[in-house]
């Protein structure tokens, strides 16, 4: 019993320091992206909880306290790394709820608001570009994993973004600014968040 309680202690104590060293490691990444220093700490914390919670003597020694304490760092990694992709997308979706855009007296939008629209149209033409563009390039070695973060990003931004590009498809502007504006539709947006980590496919061809 008294050594059964020293390697668990012992097992624990290894784990803590290995995360530490994680976290380490993932304040690098974050110098170059802070979404990449939170993609770096859900791989590896989803290993590790994946490892320990699927080996019945690792799970049945450590405990469910000790499996739901990993648990929960993958979660909180997840939800940080959710909110960091998606925070200038919805920032320029919460500045611009449709409800507020401004319209005369034949309703029909001002100037005002068409300005407005094409500001914030053009910051999320920006962050679409960007972020695809960077997320692609990452790796989700796990596939279901890949999957999961496709569709939280989705959720995330979906409803939002199909009212803004409703408000915005119904404004009168010539083909050239339409063209300019408006480059991604719901189902293409849906198509750019799916390639997310797309590198992790191509390696296993």
């Amino acid at each position: 019993k008294k050594y059964r309680f020293s390697l668990i202690r012992k097992v624990v104590e290894i784990l803590d320091g290995l995360k530490v060293y994680l976290e380490t490691l993932a304040k690098g990444a974050a110098k170059t992206s802070a979404a990449l220093g939170w993609l770096f700490l859900i791989n590896n914390y989803h290993y590790i909880y994946e490892g320990i919670s699927t080996d019945k003597f690792l799970s049945s020694m450590l405990g469910e306290k000790e499996l739901h304490k990993r648990r929960d760092y993958f979660l909180q990694a997840k939800k940080i790394y959710v909110d960091t992709v998606t925070h200038k997308m919805l920032q320029a979706l919460d500045n611009t709820p449709s409800m507020r855009i401004e319209v005369n007296s034949k309703n029909e939008t001002t100037h005002k608001g068409k300005n407005l629209l094409k500001e914030t149209m053009s910051l999320i033409n920006k962050w679409v570009a960007d972020v695809h563009a960077s997320q692609r390039k990452l790796a989700v070695p796990d596939p279901d994993l890949r999957i999961e973060l496709r569709l939280r990003i989705r959720e995330r931004i979906s409803k939002k973004y199909e009212r803004l590009f409703t408000a915005m498809d119904s404004v009168k502007l010539s083909k050239k600014n339409k063209e300019k504006y408006i480059k991604y539709n719901p189902e293409r947006l849906a198509t750019i968040i799916s390639q997310f980590y797309e590198i992790s496919e191509s390696s296993l061809e």
